[in-house]
């Protein structure tokens, strides 16, 4: 099975950059049986991947983040959480589409990808973590 693992940061185990959904990623690429593909889509910020993960994974692709100045106006203009914007962007949705073509499922983890997760074609599992996650 070929699995497409969006997620909305690095997975990490590290106790000082990384934080709650950052340890779920990581230790859900991990415990997946051989027999499972794993293409990462990942944005670049905080710790570097893992070696264990960049070991487990069939691909890893870093999507693009807007900046915070243009992310700012365009949350308030749609009422959206910062960290959303920072990381719908036009490129990101092209390549999260068009990896999905090689994928039998996609898993979209982090309450900030739900733009991701709706427009995903095909079976897809949306993973949100606890409420206290949008405190960020």
């Amino acid at each position: 099975m070929r699995l497409l693992y969006l997620a909305d940061q690095v997975p990490n185990v590290d106790p000082a950059a990384g934080d709650g959904s950052a340890l779920i990623s990581y230790n859900l690429i991990t415990s997946f049986s051989d027999d499972v593909e794993i293409d990462l889509l990942t944005f670049r910020w905080g710790p570097e991947l893992p070696a264990v993960i960049e070991e487990r994974v069939q691909s890893v692709t870093y999507l693009p983040l807007r900046p915070m100045r243009s992310a700012l106006p365009r949350a308030a203009a749609r009422a959206a959480d910062i960290p959303a914007e920072q990381r719908r962007t036009s490129a990101g949705m092209r390549a999260f589409l068009a990896h999905q073509r090689g994928a039998d499922v996609t898993l979209v983890h982090g309450p900030f990808l739900i733009g991701f997760a709706a427009r995903s074609q095909g079976p897809t599992l949306f993973q949100a973590i606890d409420p206290g996650s949008f405190t960020l």
